[in-house]
């Protein structure tokens, strides 16, 4: 792990020396090329998709370096986080697109980084913020990083920083418990959505870093929300953003069901903590220290949500059109298209497109 800008800058021109002494200078040429040369935007992916594991490690882990070295100068709060799990490099890490690309995940004790994904970010961060780098910027990175200024590492920064606060708020111990609507996966699901809604909205005021395209924004994109809602989305807990989104859907889906919302209401329709209140009440080691804003009690005592009432907690709900399906062997997930009695024809879709349906269907 890179320590200090000096160690950065040492090994980078420790490594230009070396480049230059076997005749390989152009190596060093390229890449510095590569770091400041705007592409079109809509074929990064493609070619990000198609360069070689090798190519994408090694250009990954200078970007990586690159943010490192912006958050031990402008964020030493976080400085323990990454001396204790330093990111790692994992091809496929987090949700994973249909061409093969991942994202960046945490396990609670660890970060991952899918080295395409940094540079298909970095890339995306060299278009969007063309406009804000002059000559300077794109000579002198080291200078430009020390001094907090633009740059196209900031999107992979903002997401370093966002799994950061993932493993800082506890978030793999404070998820919630299970659904009598809703399936396992879905809670998951959900739980993802509402914690990113709270990182990327206190993270959003600081002008240093940018929200990467497509991430979790209450104003504006995929993820935005009414607004009679955003004041709500922008400010609260995740505890309190989960049950606001849980409440919703369940209610939505006892409408279609042609039930009565009133007599459904009382196995978790209210958001009071009834959803599985009744069921593994012992587990409550998660939750704790957010349950004094009144709408955390649900997960103050389910802890992880690891209790026994998870199995069958939305997966007896008749399968419909429109619904999510995920195969947890493979990691792939579907729409579902058609029904024709045990037969379901389905198309594929990325866990982004899950995500985003299974969040906005209580806005249709």
């Amino acid at each position: 792990m890179i320590k200090s800008f000096s160690e950065f800058k040492s090994i980078i021109l420790t490594e230009s020396a070396k480049n230059s002494i076997d005749g390989g200078f152009s190596v060093v040429k390229t890449f510095a090329k590569y770091l400041s040369e705007s592409v079109d935007a809509q074929a990064n992916r493609a070619k990000v998709a198609e360069m070689s594991n090798d190519e994408a490690l090694e250009k990954a882990e200078k970007i990586m370096e690159m943010s490192t070295l912006k958050i031990f100068t402008h964020y030493p709060m976080f400085r323990p986080f990454l001396d204790l799990m330093p990111p790692i490099a994992k091809f496929g890490a987090g949700s994973v697109g249909p061409d093969g690309i991942g994202t960046m995940s945490t396990s609670g004790s660890a970060i991952f980084y899918d080295p395409k994904f940094v540079v298909l970010t970095y890339e995306q961060g060299k278009t969007d913020f063309a406009k804000d780098m002059d000559e300077k910027t794109k000579r002198l990175h080291f200078q430009v990083l020390k001094a907090g200024k633009r740059h196209p590492s900031d999107y992979i920064t903002f997401v370093l920083i966002h799994e950061i606060l993932h493993n800082s708020l506890k978030h793999f111990l404070r998820k919630p418990v299970p659904s009598n609507e809703l399936s396992e996966y879905e809670i998951h699901t959900l739980w993802n959505i509402a914690t990113d809604y709270e990182i990327n909205h206190t993270l959003k005021p600081d002008d240093m870093i940018r929200i990467v395209p497509g991430g979790v924004d209450a104003e504006e994109g995929a993820f935005e929300v009414p607004d009679d809602e955003k004041e709500f989305f922008t400010t609260s807990a995740a505890e309190k953003i989960f049950w606001r989104l849980l409440k919703n859907i369940e209610e939505k889906r006892r409408e279609e069901a042609g039930e009565d919302s009133e007599d459904e209401g009382e196995p978790g329709g209210e958001g009071e903590g009834e959803p599985g209140g009744d069921e593994g009440s012992g587990e409550g080691e998660g939750g704790s220290g957010e349950d004094s804003e009144g709408e955390g009690e649900p997960g103050g005592d389910e802890g992880s949500g690891e209790g026994g009432s998870g199995d069958g907690s939305g997966d007896d709900r008749p399968l419909k059109v429109g619904d999510v399906i995920v195969d947890h062997d493979s990691g792939s997930y579907g729409k579902v298209t058609a029904i024709n009695g045990d037969d379901v024809e389905y198309e594929e879709i990325s866990k982004e497109q899950a995500d985003s349906i299974i969040n906005f269907s209580w806005l249709d």
